[in-house]
């Protein structure tokens, strides 16, 4: 789950790369991540929780 900005499009906010490359390496998309960005996990319920070390070191592997 991330959490973005709705509006950051068209209050022109900077492009995000980080946030864009991790959200592109799971969804085929050419769309693109403005602002700041908070990565969370999320259950089957959508509710949002803390990521667990194996998620936070497979992003960081992304990110390499």
């Amino acid at each position: 789950m991330v959490y973005i900005n709705e509006s950051g499009k068209l209050d022109r906010l900077p492009i995000n790369h980080l946030a864009t490359r991790i959200y592109r390496s799971y969804l085929k998309t050419d769309d693109f991540i403005i602002g700041n960005a908070v990565i969370c996990a999320c259950d089957s319920k959508d509710e949002a929780y803390d990521l667990t070390e194996e998620q936070i070191n497979e992003i960081l592997e992304l990110l390499a």
